[in-house]
């Protein structure tokens, strides 16, 4: 979770290593950057949300949101034995919440293994693709894994 960045930070100190860290662009990522650049300011070039890197009409935005929204859709499905809408405004994650409790479904535990299951169901979608193929599949990913590296490589003086 978001609140375990800060221990991350501290480890980094930005000495040996230089640390850098992507937040959700939501309430609690927010928070978590502005409490990490007030708190040790030689992360401030190096801490972002993920609206600094990916360019997506959203007000908030988690990296789930950058993965194709059928794949969460059918997953979560699957997984409860209720079919869940598109969402349009909000998070997916939110969006499924909400929907989760007006179905009346309180198996909360199951959102990590949601997690899990989509993960493994993208890693098997992505082996032997190149980059133009992935570039088709997850648009919004690949976007956010190139800005992520240009800002790395900024970031080394590469």
């Amino acid at each position: 979770g978001v609140k375990e960045v800060r221990k991350y930070v501290k480890f980094f100190n930005q000495k040996m290593v230089t640390g850098i860290v992507v937040v959700d662009s939501d309430k609690d990522g927010k928070t978590e950057k502005k409490h990490i650049i007030q708190n040790n300011p030689s992360f401030k070039g190096t801490t972002f949300e993920l609206k600094d890197l990916v360019n997506l009409d959203k007000d908030d935005l988690t990296i789930e949101d950058l993965l194709p929204v059928n794949i969460l859709i059918d997953e979560a499905t699957k997984l409860y034995g209720h079919t869940f809408s598109v969402p349009n405004e909000t998070t997916i994650l939110k969006h499924l919440k909400k929907e989760k409790k007006e179905k009346g479904i309180h198996e909360d535990y199951k959102f990590d293994e949601l997690k899990r299951i989509v993960t493994a169901r993208i890693l098997e979608e992505i082996k032997g693709k190149n980059i133009n193929e992935l570039k088709q599949i997850y648009p919004d990913y690949t976007s956010f894994l190139i800005s992520l590296h240009e800002k790395i490589k900024e970031i080394q003086g590469n």
